[in-house]
């Protein structure tokens, strides 16, 4: 282009138009990030009052997109980590957004982390995880002036290799629960009428078992919900602290398995619940707490059932095909040959 051949208004048009995409690129690139990560450290640490890191500050202008990575909030007491993000990343459709919704293609969190402590006093420190305030004086605050409700769409929100290890010290025995390898997706989420949200989620349970689910959720005109969920091999030891609080006995092993559907209505005349699926326990095995002794073991125990709620209620157990799992009735006679003989031997030794 002959910047010589342009009309004096033309040509200074033109370099203003220039000026600004520079200053408006630099802005975003490089003068935005920086400032963003200060403030965000700032508040967060004060909002929090705990120990706030945050590893890089991203903005794409052209794009509308923000991305921050390798957060880290801290304990208030003790060097370890509250919770904490490889990477979040948020896109805002402008273009989209000119209807008057908002929209944001593209929501996702990855490599989120936290640790849960429950004291031995029962408190939980995801429950403190803003600071206790003081008491206030002075005139209360006036209320801000009421705005039109905006409608917000979410292309999707993708979480991906969460991790949240529990720590449970107000069990008799303190129990170490982990959930890893935590994947999930819930795509167009919006709250208009008819509107059906898709989702996935799965996760990994240590020391084994795996748990997957899959469904639907619609919001207007009325909360529906339908779920398919597998479970696999899920480890039931962990578990055995909470057993405990009610009986002089442990689990030693055992896993669970289950296969169901799901579904759930509010906002008619009566709500609706519907269940149905069956579950599998493997190698169960049950001691007694004082003295380790054997008090009730076995190989497999099936069960399939279905549950309607609505107007009234309908509750049906019923034994699994035939080659799909054992049958229930000849687990339960030999749980009850065993724990019969677990009652005998005590009462010999008593008598």
């Amino acid at each position: 282009m002959n910047l010589d051949r342009l009309s004096p208004g033309g040509g200074r048009a033109l370099w203003i138009t220039a000026t600004l995409l520079v200053l408006f690129t630099v802005t975003g690139f490089f003068i935005l990030p920086p400032i963003v990560k200060v403030q965000l450290v700032k508040r967060l640490s004060t909002e929090l009052g705990r120990p706030v890191t945050v590893g890089k500050v991203r903005v794409n202008p052209y794009a509308l997109s923000l991305t921050i990575e390798n957060l880290e909030v801290g304990e208030r007491t003790g060097p370890e980590t509250f919770f904490g993000w490889r990477r979040f990343y948020a896109r805002f459709g402008a273009l989209a957004s000119l209807g008057g919704d908002w929209i944001l293609p593209e929501f996702a969190l990855d490599g989120f982390h936290a640790r849960v402590v429950v004291n031995p006093d029962g408190t939980i420190n995801l429950l403190n995880l803003l600071p206790s305030g003081g008491a206030t004086t002075g005139a209360p605050p006036v209320p801000a002036a009421s705005m039109p409700p905006v409608d917000l769409t979410v292309g999707e929100v993708a979480l991906k290799d969460f991790k949240v290890d529990v720590t449970d010290l107000a069990a008799p025995r303190p129990v170490q629960l982990g959930l890893s390898n935590l994947q999930g997706s819930l795509k167009n989420v919006t709250l208009a009428e008819g509107a059906v949200m898709p989702l996935q989620f799965s996760l990994a349970w240590a020391p084994q078992g795996t748990v997957q689910i899959e469904g639907s959720l619609s919001v207007k005109p009325a909360v529906k919900l339908v779920l398919k969920t597998e479970v696999a091999g899920l480890a039931i030891l962990p578990l055995s602290p909470y057993l405990e609080q009610f009986a002089n006995a442990r689990i030693t092993q055992g896993a669970v398995s289950t296969s169901n559907r799901v579904q759930f209505a509010l906002g008619g005349p009566q709500p609706v619940a519907m269940f149905e699926g069956d579950g599998r326990v493997d190698k169960f095995g049950l001691v007694d707490g004082a003295h380790l002794e054997d008090l009730a073991s076995f190989s497999a125990l099936a069960l399939a059932a279905t549950f309607v709620y609505s107007d009234t209620v309908q509750f049906e157990s019923r034994q699994p095909k035939e080659g799909a799992m054992p049958s229930c009735v000849r687990c339960d006679r030999r749980i009850g040959a065993h724990l019969a003989c677990a009652r005998n031997d005590r009462r010999a030794q008593s008598s």
